[in-house]
């Protein structure tokens, strides 16, 4: 227990007292019973001791830490077999008990000792498998957060942990005069395992990969609940790629995603016609009470309660996607029926022979590649005289077009016609095969979804954006478009078409850029766009789009060779006429959407298009980015793979709004990016840190609902306008904003003092929502995504820079204060807030926080001095902390205030001139 915290009396040690009260009552009967306070417990454990271990990876001669570990129901299960154990809990005469039946195992050490408590020392990277059973439940959140972080260090790398919970509610029926429990929903313990990231002494990074996750089916058995949950994750190194489930949790099922397809499907559902073809289907499977079924790919869990309630069958539903498994457990809260639920992929999972009466899947089996392999499982998995039943996406007999061919490809599918695909279930030894093609009523189904879907608008957009109901709609009109003609209509780019042809009449500037001010804007955006670029010298570059050559002759100017390419043949051989003289430039009259385009894979250096993508369908976008990749020498959820089997993906250089429109129209929808062709195991660094963990979409949402529209730091436009205020801005100063957030500062500056604002930040996602929130606002703000710590800009560019809240972020300040005061003009202010520490050596609770955040803190005075020592003069550096500490009904706002208010963490205030 840390000293400091238990003298405070603080939240952690009333915490900490509750649990031992509890535990030292429940003690005073050292049986298994008492331990598990249930008065089933001996058939239970009968069931779930063997089932637990059997979860575990093999730790035969292994070294094993048990948390938590009670009377010993696994320590002498663990002892058996592992090199050494080492048996831990806080309740003396529990692990006194413990002892005295397991300490005949020589390899078992016994220690009365609290996890919470900093004493605790375990060595780093010395242990293979963590192992606990009910432990956490009995933590607060942030005892989770600090002992996760611990458990990270003390594992070997490719090491285990191990544990499991009761979630949701108490199963257990022994009667409790109190009960201190935690019963959290799963996500909550998945959540921060996922986000747990832990470093070494020379920086490499690790992280916490899951391997299983499922409920406890003992008591899915006997109990008909599924709120007794494991976990199996392996510390792996942060670059490790997630794979294809990473994919499906991270872009095609996202959780606001799977909430919109069950708003379609109905409630259960995340596949075509819901209930309806769920009921249709399982009538023919003659389903009998007591038979057991397995769902591949059960999603969140609809036809395995249906099938369980009608049938009483007992259901054990898996699903690669974490997202789905975990919504799946929040449906079967309260049902009472028997149905369990396993994060698992079906090409590596194993069952015994025999084990099924039924297996049942419903629009999944298209994801994988290998059928034949699978349908081969399925067979020796069933019973004999078992039933399998599969609906799922097919093709048409004989070649697809190319159109469809690509589609299949970019969404990395496995399909076959009905015959071919009823004909693999013949070969892997099933009889009586029925393979129908459902086709029709799949139309059917999803005309009446999309009929429904329309007709319920006004309730969907109650609970989901505009932007949702659009991707649904065009969803299932392109899905119907699909099936009904067989391939993609070319009606976009006829029209694309014939639109350039009408504005190629005139073939200038004006008519290639649509604006009247073109000679105005092509004089500043021109070299803009270029400066922007990478170096090409001596490269082999790519331009898309390339018209009549507003960029082609730059291009060649410094490139190995350019290959300029366009789909209107007049804007191509003006290009021709003018930069035909660059001996390295070849011209080409083609579609980027043709399936005869044919580039060489690997061959080029740069890819370069203005205003292209904006004339090409969202699908038609999808399949070029696939095949820009590849073109591409070693867009975000772009993944390309070469003959072995390497994988690649796009990471972010920049992604910012042209300025030249900024200055002369107030515009900020004219914006550019650059990506970089990279392997997918590469690390994104802090950047994937601030988009998937600290600033993820619905993070930033939340802020902006405490702060006020457009902030997301302390204080929202009230601090703003008293920090402005002290700038003595003037119309036309130029203004640098370092983590700008989502803009509301900077449009107060542009507005308020008709300042030119440029707002640079590291997060993807905070510079997205600035330019959402910059439409119709026409003030002189542009936004770029980029790192303060390697952005130029030439020296005497601004008056002012100011910053919120975000250099605590940075490592090397003296050396970015230097960078300030070379940008800033003679003069110049910088104003900068941000959170420091009190003087001294903090406490260890707070160094470790600090150390978990990755923050780098100085006191106030400090702070000044490395302004001072950048060469700023009239340094004012104020404590701040007093003032402008909140009492917000956040628990993460109650930490800062606890935090603060004990003196630990400060809020300081920065002014300096140049």
């Amino acid at each position: 227990m840390d000293a400091v915290a238990a003298a405070n009396g603080g939240p952690e040690a009333e915490e900490r007292k509750a649990q031992r009260s509890y535990w030292e009552e429940h003690s005073r009967d050292l049986t298994v019973e008492a331990m598990m306070l249930d008065s089933r417990a001996a058939e239970l454990d009968k069931e779930e001791r063997p089932e637990v271990l059997s979860l575990l990876p093999s730790y035969e001669g292994k070294s094993v830490l048990e948390l938590g570990a009670g009377i010993g129901r696994f320590t002498g299960e663990l002892a058996k077999t592992a090199g050494h154990v080492i048996a831990l809990d806080f309740i003396e005469s529990a692990i006194k008990k413990n002892e005295s039946i397991n300490g005949h195992y020589k390899n078992t050490s016994f220690m009365c000792a609290d996890v919470t408590s900093p004493d605790l020392m375990i060595e780093a990277n010395s242990i293979d498998l963590i192992f606990s059973n009910w432990l956490l439940m009995y933590l607060s959140d942030e005892e989770i957060d600090k002992l996760v972080e611990r458990m990270v260090k003390w594992l070997k790398v490719g090491g285990y942990i191990f544990f499991r919970e009761s979630c949701f509610h108490q199963s257990g029926d022994l009667e409790r005069k109190v009960n201190p429990t935690h019963y959290r929903e799963p996500r909550f313990y998945t959540k921060v395992f996922k986000e747990c990231q832990a470093f070494n002494q020379d920086g490499t990074s690790f992280k916490l990969s899951l391997v299983t996750f499922k409920c406890i089916g003992a008591y899915v058995d006997i109990k008909k609940d599924q709120n007794q949950i494991c976990w199996l994750w392996k510390k792996v190194n942060s670059s490790e790629d997630g794979g294809f489930q990473s994919f499906l949790d991270n872009v095609q099922y996202k959780a606001s995603g799977i909430l919109r397809y069950e708003r379609i499907f109905g409630d259960g559902y995340v596949s075509t016609g819901g209930v309806e073809t769920t009921k249709e289907f399982v009538d023919k499977l003659d389903l009998k009470p007591g038979q057991k079924v397995l769902d591949v790919g059960c999603g969140i869990g609809g036809g395995d309660f249906y099938m369980a309630e009608e049938y009483d069958t007992h259901v054990v539903g898996i699903d690669l996607s974490i997202n789905m498994i975990l919504f799946a457990l929040e449906r079967a809260v309260g049902r009472k029926c028997s149905v369990e639920f396993e994060v698992a992929d079906c090409t590596t999972k194993t069952y015994p022979d025999h084990t099924f009466d039924v297996i049942y899947s419903r629009d999944t089996i298209l994801h994988i590649q290998d059928k034949p392999s699978l349908f081969k499982s399925f067979f020796k998995w069933l019973n004999p005289g078992g039933k399998v039943l599969i609906s799922d996406y097919c093709k048409s007999p004989g070649k697809p077009s190319e159109e469809f061919a690509a589609y299949i490809k970019q969404r990395g599918y496995d399909l076959h016609d009905v015959e071919a695909y009823g004909q693999m279930f013949k070969n892997a030894g099933f009889s009586h095969v029925i393979a129908e093609d459902r086709t029709d009523q799949f139309l059917s189904v999803l005309q009446k979804e999309l009929d429904r879907f329309e007709m319920n608008k006004d309730d969907f957009l109650f609970d989901f954006s505009q932007e949702d109901y659009d991707d649904i709609v065009n969803g299932w009109k392109a899905k119907l478009q699909r099936t009904s003609a067989g391939k993609m209509e070319v009606e976009e780019r006829k029209a694309q078409k014939s639109y350039w042809e009408e504005h190629s009449g005139n073939l200038t500037v004006e008519a290639m850029m649509l604006d009247s001010r073109a000679a105005d804007l092509d004089k500043e955006e021109r070299p803009e766009v270029l400066s922007l670029l990478p170096s090409y010298e001596g490269k082999s570059v790519l331009e898309l789009g390339a018209g009549i050559g507003r960029f082609t002759g730059e291009l060649a100017k410094a490139a190995g060779n350019v290959l300029a390419l366009d789909f209107i043949e007049s804007a191509i051989k003006k290009n021709e006429s003018i930069n035909g003289h660059y001996k390295n430039a070849s011209f080409m009259c083609a579609d980027v959407t043709s399936q005869d385009l044919v580039i060489q894979a690997n061959s080029i250096d740069l890819i370069f298009s203005n205003w292209l993508l904006m004339y090409l369908s969202d699908e038609e976008v999808e399949h070029l980015v696939q095949r820009m990749v590849k073109w591409l020498k070693v867009f975000k959820e772009s993944h390309a793979f070469d003959q072995d089997g390497n994988s690649f993906e796009l990471s972010l250089v920049t992604c910012k709004c042209i300025g030249a429109y900024v200055k002369n129209k107030k515009n900020q929808n004219q914006i550019c990016w650059l990506w970089q062709k990279v392997k997918s195991t590469e690390d994104r660094g802090f950047q994937r840190f601030l988009d998937n963990v600290q600033y993820k979409t619905s993070g930033i949402l939340r802020y902006e609902r405490i702060f006020g529209e457009g902030y997301v730091s302390t204080g929202g436009i009230e601090t703003t306008k008293e920090f402005v205020d002290k700038l003595d801005l003037k119309p036309g100063h130029k203004v640098l904003d370092v983590g700008c957030g989502i803009g509301g500062g900077d449009f107060y500056m542009a507005e308020e003092y008709d300042a030119h604002v440029v707002g640079i930040d590291l997060s993807i996602n905070m510079i997205s929502f600035a330019l959402e929130r910059a439409i119709g606002r026409s003030c002189s703000v542009e936004f770029e995504v980029a790192d303060c710590t390697t952005k130029t800009y030439p020296d005497n560019s601004f008056a002012v820079i100011y910053s919120r809240d975000t250099i605590l972020h940075i490592q090397d300040k003296p050396s970015l204060f230097k960078r300030f005061f070379k940008w800033l003009k003679p003069g110049g202010k910088v104003l900068i807030s941000d959170y420091c520490r009190s003087p001294g050596n903090p406490s260890k609770e707070f160094a470790a926080y600090i150390k978990q955040r990755g923050y780098d803190l100085h006191d106030v005075e400090a702070y000044g001095q490395m302004l001072k020592n950048a060469g700023f003069h009239d340094v004012i550096a104020e404590d701040r902390t007093d003032q402008e500490d909140y009492d917000d009904i956040v628990n993460g706002w109650k930490a800062k205030l606890q935090r603060s208010s004990a003196g630990e963490q400060r809020w300081g205030l920065f002014i300096a001139t140049k």
